[in-house]
């Protein structure tokens, strides 16, 4: 081997290293942004299903109210978008 081949190959070799090192750290990185992500108690998630309409079954006075069309007319008052489907 020629000195000029070796000279290439260490250099490659210290471009792979330098590269390998950054895509490690990036992924390390990465996970421990994920371990500091808050968690959602079961009380936020409920809030934010409530905002969006849900309710508890244990809330509904009448349990003949929740007819079909009822609850496709409440969703309706709160933006939901519903598609019939075709039976045919």
């Amino acid at each position: 081997m020629k000195k000029e081949e070796v000279k290439g190959i260490i250099k490659g070799l210290g471009i792979g290293f330098i590269i390998s090192a950054f895509i490690v750290y990036a992924m390390i990185l990465n996970i421990k942004m994920d371990y500091q992500k808050e968690e959602k108690t079961d009380t936020y998630i409920i809030d934010e299903a409530r905002e969006l309409g849900m309710i508890f079954i244990s809330e509904v006075n009448n349990i003949e109210e929740l007819t079909e069309d009822y609850i496709i007319k409440m969703a309706k008052s709160l933006g939901m978008v519903f598609k019939e489907e075709n039976n045919n």
